[in-house]
């Protein structure tokens, strides 16, 4: 009797076990299920949010009335199950810090709220990070400017590579470093066209007696280069943003290159 007992208990002790195992291996799988279902769901709006920039190039690209303006204004695209939300940004509006002068740095950032003192010694920086020499700007910094401050990288005497690059200057900080970047491009060449500049910009511009001319409209340019940022969405709760810049010529040749393409992390992100 007690033997019939004892195998009882071991008998229920091991549908218990049984049970716990089986509850382990069904809560595991349906993670593993959702997991799987979120991959296929955010794959999804990336193919949408790729084939939402190709379309746009598209649209630029129209000769006709059915061509896209540039600006703040959002396009949206509707694809089946899907939907994708696009922002065109002409990048030859905004100031490249590879090529502005300390004037035009020290305005935008004046702009971008640091005071005129922060502003000064933050262009200087800015400045000495990508022009090569030993010798620092009065009020820059150059390897030993670094050095005291505890730092132990200094500038690279070479143009900057990324705008996240930016934040590795002397005396810049993180407040100042987002307020300036949506006003800044790598990919811009010479002076801001100021048909195009945003209001920042503009009045950095003005800061220094810089003005488009009366009743001035864009210039007409075989080449354009615009900031897109796509962000689709699916049904199935997908999700991705892309942002890309593109190099678009204008017809009769009416070609495009990439020039740059990323997965969005920032809304404010620009390159």
């Amino acid at each position: 009797m007690k033997q019939r007992g004892f195998a009882l208990v071991i008998v229920l002790w091991s549908l218990v076990l049984l049970s716990l195992i089986m509850t382990r291996l069904v809560a595991a799988g349906r993670t593993e299920t959702r997991i799987a279902t979120n991959l296929v769901a955010n794959a999804e709006a990336e193919a949408v949010a790729d084939g939402a920039v190709w379309e746009t190039v598209f649209r630029l690209e129209d000769g006709s009335d059915a061509r896209w303006p540039m600006g703040s204004a959002a396009h949206v695209l509707r694809f089946p199950r899907a939907e994708a939300t696009v922002r065109i940004v002409p990048e030859d509006g905004k100031i490249n810090p590879n090529t502005a002068s300390l004037e035009i740095m020290t305005a935008l950032l004046m702009e971008c709220g640091a005071d005129a003192a922060k502003a000064d010694s933050l262009a200087q920086a800015i400045l000495d990070w990508r022009d090569p020499g030993e010798q620092p700007r009065p009020r820059g910094g150059k390897m030993a400017q670094y050095r005291d401050a505890g730092l132990d990288y200094g500038p690279p005497d070479a143009a900057f590579e990324s705008l996240d690059e930016l934040r590795r200057v002397l005396g810049m900080t993180e407040d100042i470093f987002q307020r300036l970047r949506p006003h800044l491009s790598l990919y811009q060449s010479g002076e801001p066209d100021q048909s195009e500049a945003d209001p920042i910009v503009e009045a950095a511009l003005r800061r220094l007696n810089i003005r488009p001319a009366p009743n001035a409209a864009a210039a007409v340019r075989s080449k354009r280069i615009v900031s897109l940022s796509v962000d689709a969405e699916t049904e199935n709760g997908g999700h991705f943003s892309r942002h890309a810049i593109i190099q678009i010529t204008a017809a009769p040749q009416s070609s495009y290159a990439v020039l740059a393409w990323d997965k969005e992390t920032d809304p404010e992100r620009s390159y």
